[in-house]
Parts: C-alpha cells; sequence; structure tokens
C-alpha cells in the first residue's frame, strides 16, 4: 500500500514539475522575412530555419483576407491583428466562419486604427485562422500581428508586420 502512495506522489511531482518549467521558461521569439508577389503579400515564421507560420495577406478589390495557418502539431492560443490605413477609411470585419470563442474588434485609440483581439482562440487555433475585413475606400494599409503558438510544451511568440494597398 506505502508503495502506491510513492508512485502516486512521484508521479504528482513530476506533472507539478513539468507544468511549473512550462509557465516559468521564456516562449521562443520567432524571426519572419516577408514576401511579396503583386498586391498580396506572406510573412513566414521560423526558429532556426523551420517554418512554423505563415500569414498570407490577400487584397481582393476592398476586401483584405488574412490567413494563418501553422504546423499541424501546433495550436494558435492568441492572436492580435491591427489594421491602419493611411486616410479616413473605415474597416468592416466580415462575419468570420465557425464557432468563435469571445473576441475583441474595436477601434484604437488613435481613431485611424481598428484592432482583432482574441485571447483565446480555441477550437479555431487547431486549423487556419482566416479573417477577411472590407475596406470602405481605396487606401495604403499598414498591418502589424500579433500571436502566441503552443508545441506541447514549447511555446512560441510571433510578431510582424507589412504594408499593402487596397
Amino acid at each position: 500500500m506505502d508503495r502506491r502512495i510513492y508512485v502516486v506522489v512521484g508521479i504528482a511531482v513530476a506533472c507539478l514539475c513539468i507544468l511549473t518549467l512550462y509557465f516559468v521558461t521564456k516562449p521562443v521569439e520567432l524571426t519572419y522575412k516577408i514576401e511579396k508577389n503583386g498586391k498580396n503579400q506572406n510573412l513566414y515564421f521560423y526558429e532556426d530555419g523551420r517554418l512554423i507560420a505563415t500569414l498570407s495577406v490577400e487584397v481582393q478589390g476592398r476586401k483584405l483576407r488574412f490567413c494563418l495557418s501553422h504546423d499541424e502539431n501546433t495550436f494558435v492560443k492568441t492572436l492580435k491583428l491591427k489594421i491602419t490605413p493611411d486616410n479616413t477609411s473605415e474597416i468592416y470585419l466580415l462575419t468570420p466562419y465557425g464557432d468563435w470563442n469571445t473576441f475583441e474588434f474595436h477601434q484604437s485609440k488613435d481613431g485611424l486604427s481598428s484592432v482583432f483581439y482574441a485571447r483565446d482562440l480555441g477550437l479555431q487555433g487547431r486549423g487556419t485562422v482566416t479573417l477577411e475585413f472590407l475596406i470602405s475606400r481605396n487606401a495604403s494599409i499598414y498591418y502589424t500581428v500579433s500571436f502566441e503558438i503552443d508545441e506541447g510544451f514549447k511555446r512560441y511568440v510571433c510578431e510582424g508586420e507589412g504594408v499593402l494597398k487596397v
């Protein structure tokens, strides 16, 4: 009987140590490179030469589509996207596909930018995350993106930016 207690306590201590390491260790910051293809852009996020995630940004008339794809062994936890036009255009979020946990979409303090922020992507973080926006008039768009990805017990943070003509 005493032996079982030691095994259970040992397993509990090991799990506690693993969880503590997960929350205490600093996430790995990914580097990115941007590739332009006409009006469209791709941001590739890497860790030591290994591609972890790709953000594809496509312009279709006045519609702007952001598609965040990632390695199938990873999970996107959070996503923040800030879109800033060079004029007073209004930016509308088109209805995202599927079931979403709570997210925010609001105008930033500068009065010009629009911000999409999801603290917990839930099920949406398992596959490609796609968001579409409608821009009320032609503009040059400056965007920034930041997101967190988990891969088992390894965590990544990612930040990138780009400029597009809509």
